[in-house]
């Protein structure tokens, strides 16, 4: 360390450094104090000490210094991550709220469909485009043209028309659900990974609940106002209130640069330094205090030591073609983690996602008196559930039955909050797989006691805690499945999962209704059983709580 620090003194910058990053790098007042020159060099030391010559891309991002930049990064991915979440809520209040469209019982399906080949698709190609082109701009796009899908869908024609787009807006949300996660995390020190990543997931709470409540105060209040061939209604304006998560997210972004180990990976010595001072001047707003300035001019030094030794930094010049990725996917272990945590992904979407949708219908069974084992079983339930509901003609239901279920879903929301915390605080303790195959475990359990119990009030309390806790298994999952790949790789992986969970939700929407009607029983046990073996599968891989990522 001792000898760099004289090289910063007598050796020439580098001439792929700009004239700015060459006074900062080697300018020794910018860099440190004579106080605080010791403390650095002894924080850095070992970073640039590998027994194999070589520098390794952890240690450099481990020893990066985190501070008000990444909390920034934090909240601007969340509110582009909440993209999604407030797609699908958006789109679950305009079947029962688009009266002047005349969805149908036969046709409500459409839409939901739609978005979710939709998402099937694009996480898959989109993924794989973001470990071509970056994470960043990927978000970026995808998001923006999720925001012009939505305005445009707010004046759909027809029902067809909102469907077609539907599938559109799915197959953006691909782009936002694969790209998030891994943009996070490759900015992060391995001790923060544990404690950001989950707050950025934790925005799919705020993106329902913010959904919701525009939903409960607009939604209710019919009006029409012709606008050529279609009437502005309530749902329309829903749709664009909507969007304004959505930009604050991609105005945010616009100020965050590319993700850090991409840009190391890649060997871009200009866009390295310039991402390492960009942290600096965002920090610099939350340090007031001398004793804290050393820690502030660490990334700076970094970025130098980092710059002057970038040759000996492992890295691949060009980007990753897709024949390299299947190569790298295709080789053990990463075939191995991608197997199994696919089948982790299929089980808890096929529960949480195909199930969710239908407690509803399961609620209103056990509310009109019936029960899976105590008594006569009915096995037309579901049509009849659907038809004291909803008219046999359209699925649009009045104002006040509208805020009553806009009113609990905010309510069953507001729970997951606390379960959220919780979670966030625990686990960098628990260690992700814990915390994943504990939940499997609970949710199976709670499904287990619906059938067991088996009367109206345990079934509508075991629901609710069902969903605040199933609400939160993306914190864990999504970390984990972020840790166990390496970054060329990352993002098309979280395509490939999220395809293999949608898979699952299809199958769980599509068989439930046969279930239900052959076996109340069946119907609850089966998704629970099978969501328990997927996850329980996931204990043979590693937990990667202390694990480097690259």
């Amino acid at each position: 360390m001792a000898d760099i620090d004289k090289q910063a003194r007598r050796i020439k910058p580098l001439e792929a450094l700009s004239n700015d990053d060459e006074n900062n790098v080697n300018d020794k007042t910018y860099l440190l104090d004579r106080h605080d020159h010791e403390a650095e060099e002894n924080y850095l030391d070992g970073i640039f000490t590998a027994k194999d010559g070589t520098l390794s891309i952890d240690d450099i991002v481990n020893s990066s210094v985190v501070g008000l930049f990444h909390i920034f990064v934090t909240i601007s991915c969340g509110l582009c991550y909440s993209t999604a979440t407030i797609i699908l809520n958006a789109y679950s209040s305009f079947i029962v709220a688009a009266c002047d469209l005349h969805i149908t019982i036969s046709n409500s399906s459409w839409v939901g469909s739609s978005l979710s080949i939709g998402m099937m698709i694009g996480s898959l190609v989109l993924g794989i485009v973001s470990d071509y082109i970056g994470r960043r701009k990927t978000i970026l796009i995808s998001v923006s043209c999720n925001i012009i899908i939505m305005i445009v869908s707010a004046f759909s024609y027809n029902y067809l028309m909102a469907a077609l787009l539907a599938f559109l807006n799915g197959f953006c949300l691909g782009g936002v659900i694969t790209s998030c996660h891994p943009y996070m995390v490759e900015f992060l020190p391995k001790q923060y990974r544990g404690l950001s990543v989950p707050c950025m997931t934790s925005f799919v709470i705020f993106g329902t609940i913010y959904c919701n409540v525009a939903g409960f105060l607009i939604l209710p209040f019919r009006f029409y106002y012709p606008i050529g061939e279609i009437y502005f209604t309530s749902w329309r304006l829903h749709f664009i209130i909507c969007t304004v998560p959505m930009l604050i997210g991609i105005l945010s972004l616009l100020f965050l640069p590319n993700s850090l180990r991409f840009t190391l990976k890649r060997g871009n010595t200009i866009q390295v330094v310039q991402i390492f001072n960009q942290i600096d001047r965002i920090n610099a707003f939350c340090y007031c205090k001398k004793k804290s300035w050393h820690r502030l001019k660490t990334n700076a030094f970094l970025s130098y030591c980092v710059a002057k030794n970038m040759d000996k930094i492992q890295i691949s010049t060009t980007a990753t073609t897709l024949r390299q990725t299947i190569a790298t996917l295709t080789q053990w272990p990463w075939l191995k983690r991608l197997i199994v945590i696919s089948v982790g992904w299929f089980g808890y979407c096929f529960i949480f996602k195909g199930l969710v949708q239908w407690w509803p219908v399961i609620i209103s069974y056990y509310s009109k008196g019936h029960s899976c084992w105590h008594n006569s079983f009915n096995s037309s339930v579901i049509e009849h559930s659907l038809s004291s509901n909803y008219s046999v003609t359209t699925f649009c239901i009045g104002s006040s039955r509208l805020r009553f279920v806009l009113t609990n879903l905010i309510i069953g929301n507001l729970l997951a909050i606390p379960v959220a915390i919780a979670c966030i605080l625990l686990i960098n303790r628990t260690g992700r797989k814990f915390q994943f195959c504990a939940f499997a475990i609970i949710m199976s359990l709670l499904v287990f006691l619906i059938w067991i119990i088996d009367n109206a009030l345990s079934t509508t309390i075991l629901v609710i805690i069902f969903i605040a806790v199933s609400n939160n298994v993306w914190l864990p999952l999504k970390l984990w499945t972020s840790e166990l790949f390496l970054t060329k790789v990352r993002a098309t992986v979280f395509g490939i999962c999220n395809v293999i969970g949608n898979l699952g939700a299809l199958l769980c929407i599509a068989i439930f209704p046969v279930l239900f009607q052959a076996s109340c029983i069946a119907a609850l046990t089966i998704p629970a059983a099978i969501w328990l073996v997927c996850s329980l599968l996931c204990i043979i891989l590693p937990d990667t709580t202390e694990s480097n990522i690259d």
